[in-house]
């Protein structure tokens, strides 16, 4: 191999090694939790969760989810019930006409 070659391969590589990495840091943040978030939760339990513990509890959720059904229910009520923001805005628009 010529200079220009092995020059050529090792820009290459190099491109190749930012994307991972880039890659990697998306994969690593995009499932992380919102500080404002961390904050409401901790409010409500009597044990504050850190990142970590609810990565590690998100992680043991996708890996083993039939281990879960009463969470997966509860999570659907939540989501098809409109949030009390949400039935205030409808009650007010209703009342307005």
């Amino acid at each position: 191999m010529d200079l220009e070659n092995v020059k050529s391969q090792r820009d290459y590589l190099e491109d190749e090694l930012a994307n991972k990495e880039r890659q990697i840091y998306i994969l690593e943040y995009q499932r992380s939790i919102p500080v404002d978030q961390l904050v409401l939760i901790n409010k409500k339990l009597d044990t504050p969760l850190d990142r970590k513990e609810f990565s590690d509890i998100q992680r043991e959720m996708c890996y083993h989810l039939s281990k879960y059904p009463d969470i997966i229910k509860i999570v659907r009520g939540h989501r098809e019930r409109p949030s009390s923001t949400s039935q205030k805005a409808t009650i007010i628009a209703n009342t307005s006409n």
